[in-house]
């Protein structure tokens, strides 16, 4: 399945799990790709899915960022800037090469793993925080174009480094406005964002739009320890998914 015919069961789960997914995203600043892409993998071509996921990813960052641009720290996402523009190349050439079942399974493993670091706290503060930020983002880059999920390691540096919560919303929207544009150029340049795909992702605008308000409504609300639990929950829950959809498929 290329895409998703409107007003079908499909479309009608699709937009379901994007409500979900995009109230997670606006009450923690990340989490729409985490949790949204287990959820079109099952149900479309995952080499379909990931342009779609990006597409409206990258509307969600916008959404955010007309909110609380001036509190974005340019200056300290440069490093991670120039290192995810390096992965999107890696990204597009794993994308091309590697089977949909193998995806779905490095999607969930990935994921499981950067949940697992989180939970038992194995990642010492990094000394280096420009030469860490610059890995972080290669590995989001190559990560946001071959699976559609960048998030982690970005998230993990992020709470390494114990960066605040106020400064970690608006950041990440910033960044993944740069790293997920030229992941969806990428894509485009290599024949994946068809007009089909392009239409697809519009339909589903609405759940976007209106999970997203919910979830800035309850943003102010959410407090330090609790953001960095839901943060980890996010990530191993979707991994969960990935994971036992992409064996479900593996010959």
């Amino acid at each position: 399945m290329l895409g998703l015919d409107f007003l079908s069961y499909s479309w009608f789960l699709a937009i379901g799990a994007l409500l979900f997914a995009a109230f997670i995203r606006g009450a923690t600043g990340f989490g729409l790709s985490l949790i949204f892409t287990p959820f079109m993998i099952l149900i479309m071509d995952t080499k379909a899915a990931i342009p779609v996921i990006l597409l409206l990813s990258q509307l969600s960052n916008i959404v955010v960022l007309a909110s609380c641009f001036r509190k974005v720290n340019i200056k300290r996402l440069l490093p991670m800037f120039a290192g995810s523009l390096l992965g999107v190349p890696v990204g597009v050439f794993i994308i091309i090469i590697i089977s949909a079942a193998s995806l779905k399974i490095l999607i969930g493993g990935m994921t499981i793993l950067f949940s697992i670091l989180l939970v038992l706290k194995l990642t010492p503060r990094f000394t280096n925080e420009r030469l860490a930020s610059g890995i972080a983002g290669f590995l989001c880059g190559m990560l946001t174009t071959s699976v559609g999920i960048g998030a982690p390691p970005v998230m993990l540096f992020m709470h390494t480094q114990k960066w605040p919560k106020e400064e970690i919303y608006p950041s990440l929207s910033a960044f993944f406005l740069i790293s997920t544009g030229a992941a969806l150029i990428g894509l485009s340049l290599s024949g994946l964002v068809t007009p089909h795909i392009l239409l697809t992702s519009a339909s589903l605008v609405p759940g976007l739009v209106i999970g997203m308000f919910l979830g800035m409504l309850v943003f102010k609300h959410v407090n330090e320890s609790y953001f960095r639990i839901l943060s980890v929950l996010v990530i191993m829950g979707a991994g969960v998914l990935a994971v036992l959809s992409g064996l479900g498929i593996s010959k």
